[in-house]
């Protein structure tokens, strides 16, 4: 499986978590919302971090020695603030406050949809650069 497949396929995994999330999240501003939903939105916000995490880790791995530590900190940057909107969205749950949670939800989504870009293109990159005669442009 190449770089671009393993990210395609962690990125499947992920949809329907994402979209379990917004059926947790369920009712509109002011509408009720269970307290005991917030365990379930926090383990699928969980999931979908470990998914891009690994996907990030095999980037990582993929880069050539000298480009390593570019490519990890270039995208533990990008892991770090998704893991903070996590933290702020699973928080939102738990304080059952729908109209933060939504907000939080939208911009963990968000985030998510560009780390995915992001690991990517990263990969792509790497793979060009991998290929003889190539010049890959991006993060180093």
């Amino acid at each position: 499986m190449t770089d671009a497949q393993n990210i395609q396929e962690r990125r499947a995994r992920c949809a329907p978590h994402l979209a379990r999330l917004r059926l947790l999240a369920g009712p509109g501003a002011g509408e009720p919302f269970l307290p005991a939903v917030a365990d379930e939105i926090g383990q699928e916000i969980s999931l979908i971090l470990a998914e891009a995490d690994a996907a990030a880790r095999a980037v990582v791995a993929a880069a050539a020695g000298t480009r390593r530590d570019a490519v990890a900190g270039f995208l533990g940057v990008r892991l770090a603030r998704l893991a903070s909107a996590a933290r702020e969205t699973t928080d939102a749950a738990k304080e059952a406050d729908t109209a933060v949670l939504h907000r939080k939800l939208h911009r963990f989504e968000a985030l998510t949809s560009a780390m995915w870009t992001v690991e990517q293109a990263t990969s792509g990159q790497l793979s060009a650069a991998r290929r003889p005669g190539r010049v890959a442009r991006g993060p180093a």
